[in-house]
């Protein structure tokens, strides 16, 4: 895996870092750029106008170029790269260690792909689906391969789905990102990404569906999974909700 240099982002971040925790600045910071790609006329994530000084919004349009920058540096070296995930898994005070949380390595990621992706699968476009995302890397490596393809994210964990968003709005790829709880089905918030739009000036852009994961899964190719999903619940003797429950995704997987 090729060594991020974070400095540029580190210093932009740590101006916000004198008033604010990390972890709420880095919450902010996702949803100000999700709501940035977000069709008009949407709610937006950010609701904490108030919460920051003009100055301080300022910082955060630092960061944000910070963060572009660091991506074309690095996409020149390398054809993906999940540089808010690295950042995440480096920075002391964000990796979540004491919930077991790792993403799996970009490396291992790319050699999965490898092992798994053939000619076979030909050139019509399918479905790839990760039912535990985390920042999306498994999607970055697929979406090497197979850029025609779809991709349906989902996490438990809100900041890995939102840093999805923004690994498929900076990489070209299309989908559906659900925060959502995988086993129970219970779905928080999800959303289509879409890489070009002519009327929005040919911008990636993201799309939200409260939780409607029916109206964002209609996206999808149906019946085109590259590994089909299971949506079986906790609840397994009430066979009649768990069917029904699971007919809404199966009907685009």
């Amino acid at each position: 895996m090729t060594n991020i240099d974070f400095k540029e982002w580190n210093n932009a971040f740590r101006k916000l870092k004198y008033r604010h925790d990390t972890w709420y600045i880095f919450r902010d910071f996702l949803d100000m750029t999700i709501d940035n790609f977000t069709i008009p006329d949407q709610t937006p994530l950010f609701e904490h106008k108030d919460k920051y000084t003009e100055e301080e919004y300022t910082y955060f349009g630092e960061l944000f170029n910070a963060y572009i920058h660091s991506m074309q540096t690095e996409l020149e070296k390398r054809p993906y790269c999940d540089f808010l995930g690295e950042w995440w898994e480096a920075d002391q005070d964000m990796t979540n260690k004491f919930n077991a949380q790792f993403f799996t390595p970009l490396d291992v990621c790319d050699v999965m792909c490898q092992l798994t992706l053939d000619k076979s699968m030909g050139e019509e476009s399918k479905v790839m689906y990760d039912c535990c995302c985390g920042s999306g890397r498994f999607g970055l490596a697929h979406h090497h391969y197979r850029p025609q393809d779809f991709f349906f994210f989902n996490d438990l964990d809100q900041y890995a789905v939102k840093m999805t968003v923004l690994n498929m709005l900076v990489h070209g790829m299309r989908g559906v990102v659900a925060h959502m709880n995988t086993l129970t089905e219970e779905v928080f918030w999800c959303c289509q990404v879409t890489p070009f739009l002519y009327e929005y000036g040919g911008m990636p852009y993201v799309v939200p569906y409260g939780t409607d994961i029916g109206g964002a899964l209609s996206m999808l190719p149906r019946g085109r999974t590259v590994e089909a999903p299971s949506f079986n619940t906790i609840d397994s003797d009430n066979r009649e909700h768990n069917n029904k429950k699971k007919g809404v995704l199966d009907e685009w997987l």
